[in-house]
C-alpha cells in the first residue's frame, strides 16, 4: 500500500466511524490475472497495522456474479445498450465506440463487449469535498463499456452493484474517479437504485505531478512506521494531529476531530514526504 491509498483508507474510516456508520472492506477480485493472494494479504495486514479494523466480514466481488448478471439483464432491456465489436485501438478514449456497432447486431460467435450510451446527469453535481459542478468539463455523452468481452462487468457496473447489495450509503475515494462516479450515477438512475453520497479527496502525487502508482515498490509505505504514516495521512487531509501519540490514540483523536470540510479541495496534492 502506498501513502495515497492509506490516505483514502484513513479518510473513509474516520468519515464512517465519526458518523456511527460501518466501515466495510471489499476485495475487488474480478480481474483475476491482477489479483493475487499475496497482494490481498499485504493489504489486510497493512490496514491492521495502522489500526484500521473493518466491520462485518470481508466481501469479495467474485461472490456477486448473479447480481452483476441481473443488473446487466435490466440494462440490456433498455434501448441505450448495444454489443460493441471494436478493438481497444478502435475506441475513442473520450467518447467510447465511434463506429456503427450500435446499429448492427453482433454474431453469437463474434467477440464483443456491451456498451451503454450515457449522458450527463444533473443529479450528481455536488461532491462533499470537491463542491458543486465538480464534473464540469468532462466528456459527456459517451458510449461506456459495462460488460467486458471476457464475460465480467466493468468497474462502473460492478461497483454500483457491490454498493447496492451491501447497503453502502457513503463513499470516500480519490478524485481520479470523479468522471467514473458520474457514469455510475447514470447507471444507478437507469436501474432505479438508491443514491449514494460521495466525497472525492485529492489524489496524492509525486513532486513531478505524477500520481503515486500502486505497482511502484518505491512508493510503498513501511508498515513498521504506522504512527508516522497516520500522521502524514491526517496532515494531508487537513488535520493537525498530536505528534507523540500512538496509532490507537491518533485514531481516537481523529474520530473526534474529523471534518470532511477541512479536506483540501482540488484534484491533486503533492507528496513531499519520503515514504
Amino acid at each position: 500500500m502506498h501513502l495515497g491509498s492509506l490516505m483514502v483508507a484513513v479518510a473513509s474510516f474516520l468519515d464512517a466511524r465519526s458518523h456511527a456508520g460501518k466501515w466495510l472492506l471489499r476485495i475487488d477480485d474480478l480481474d483475476a490475472p491482477r489479483v493475487t493472494e499475496e497482494a490481498e494479504t499485504q493489504i489486510i495486514g497493512s490496514l491492521r497495522r495502522h489500526g484500521l479494523d473493518w466491520d462485518d466480514d470481508i466481501r469479495y466481488q467474485r461472490d456477486h456474479t448473479k447480481f452483476y448478471e441481473q443488473f446487466l439483464a435490466e440494462l440490456v432491456a433498455t434501448e441505450q445498450v448495444f454489443f460493441c465489436t471494436c478493438s481497444r485501438r478502435e475506441i475513442d478514449n473520450a467518447i467510447g465506440c465511434v463506429r456503427s456497432c450500435s446499429t448492427r447486431i453482433a454474431r453469437p460467435d463474434e467477440p464483443h463487449s456491451i456498451r451503454i450510451h450515457t449522458s450527463f446527469q444533473s443529479n450528481y453535481l455536488c461532491d462533499r469535498v470537491q463542491g458543486p459542478d465538480s464534473t464540469n468539463g468532462m466528456n459527456f455523452p459517451k458510449n461506456v463499456s459495462i460488460w467486458r468481452r471476457e464475460g465480467i462487468p466493468t468497474y462502473p457496473l460492478a461497483v454500483i452493484t457491490d454498493d447496492n447489495i451491501t447497503g453502502v450509503t457513503h463513499v470516500v475515494r480519490g478524485s481520479d474517479l470523479l468522471e467514473n462516479t458520474n457514469i455510475q450515477a447514470f447507471l444507478m438512475q437507469q436501474l432505479d437504485l438508491r443514491s449514494v453520497s460521495y466525497a472525492h479527496i485529492p489524489v496524492l502525487t509525486e513532486r513531478n505531478g505524477i500520481k503515486l502508482s500502486k505497482r511502484d515498490s518505491t512508493t510503498r509505505i513501511d508498515d513498521r512506521h504506522a504512527r508516522q504514516n497516520l500522521l502524514w495521512s491526517m496532515q494531508l487531509l487537513g488535520m493537525d494531529p498530536p505528534q507523540k501519540w500512538g496509532v490507537d490514540d491518533l485514531l481516537k483523536w481523529g474520530l473526534d476531530e474529523w471534518s470532511v470540510n477541512e479536506v483540501p479541495s482540488g484534484a491533486r496534492l503533492t507528496n513531499f514526504h519520503s515514504v
